[in-house]
């Protein structure tokens, strides 16, 4: 299993996301899961089960390890993409680990009675933020601020949860991340309850 690694920016994540320019630093299954993520970012079924796979470890690797309280209500949230209305695989993900669980396909956590709810739509964009791929600029933490609006009817639902876990597929400054559970802090949903986990750190950005 994969060590569940922590940025300082108190993300929590899975696996190194080499850039191009470190390919020559890095072995070839890092380079290749790297190059993967594309593939799940654009709804390939294979991808989307095999990080599919990795999340739910994770996800039971901080329940167990991490959190020192018994979780029993936990919502699955993830950062809105960079574009308005732009679909997610993540939506796809938290359904499917929702349905996983709920049918005992699958367990999490240390507790038999964990309840997984779906807050898919607890956040979203409401204005197009640059994305540093493929504009070559990164959208700042104020961007990201002015630009996700918290779904107010959600809300006092997702205020019940012992914890909800904000996912995203790479993190590089922890921005959008960090835009995101401020956001929910600022409509009442403790800051202490919200975990953000990724699938992979950005390596390029972590070693500048």
């Amino acid at each position: 299993m994969v060590n569940l690694e922590k940025t300082r920016w108190h993300v929590y994540y899975l696996f190194d996301y080499v850039k191009p320019k470190l390919y020559d630093k890095y072995d070839d299954e890092s380079i290749n899961r790297s190059k993967e993520i594309w593939k799940f970012k654009n709804f390939d079924v294979d991808a989307n089960e095999y990080f599919k796979n990795e999340i739910i470890n994770g996800i039971d690797r901080i329940l167990t390890n991490i959190i020192k309280d018994d979780v029993k209500f936990l919502g699955l949230s993830y950062v809105p993409p960079s574009k308005v209305g732009k679909p997610s695989p993540m939506r796809n993900v938290i359904f499917e680990i929702i349905e996983s669980h709920r049918k005992g396909e699958i367990k999490i956590g240390p507790i038999d009675e964990l309840k997984i709810y779906n807050y898919s739509n607890l956040l979203k964009r409401v204005s197009d933020v640059p994305t540093s791929h493929l504009e070559k600029k990164r959208a700042s933490y104020p961007e990201h601020l002015e630009s996700i609006e918290c779904e107010g009817r959600l809300v006092s639902s997702a205020r019940n949860m012992d914890i909800i876990i904000l996912l995203d597929d790479v993190t590089s400054s922890g921005a959008s991340m960090n835009a995101c559970k401020n956001i929910l802090a600022e409509n009442k949903i403790n800051k202490r309850d919200i975990i953000k986990f990724a699938i992979f750190q950005s390596v390029w950005d972590r070693e500048e």
